[in-house]
């Protein structure tokens, strides 16, 4: 199945978040009783998340990013962010932390 960058991503409802002095971000889904510790990258993907389509989420994260860019390829590194946040938002998925709107 191939990922759908258009679909909108909802946040699972029992899902419950608390924020670290570090920048880190710990999940705890009450319905799996799982707790999940996201780092900087995913606290900041999942923070945005919720009612937002995947392409504009992910964009929200290359531009906070591109402030910090020293003349890399930026191509290159645009298409692996894309690939990195896609296997990040299938992983919630299957952890039911998240949802894809039909």
């Amino acid at each position: 199945m191939e990922f759908n960058r258009q679909i909108r991503i909802i946040k699972s409802s029992d899902a419950e978040e608390y924020a670290l002095d570090d920048g880190s971000l710990v999940v705890y889904k009450a319905s799996t009783e799982f707790t999940h510790v996201f780092n900087e990258t995913a606290a900041f993907l999942w923070k945005e998340c919720d009612m937002k389509c995947f392409n504009d989420i992910v964009e929200l994260f290359i531009s906070n990013l591109s402030s910090g860019c020293d003349g890399t390829n930026h191509e290159v590194l645009r298409e692996e962010i894309i690939k990195d946040c896609e296997e990040l938002f299938v992983d919630m998925m299957n952890k039911e932390l998240v949802m894809f709107d039909a």
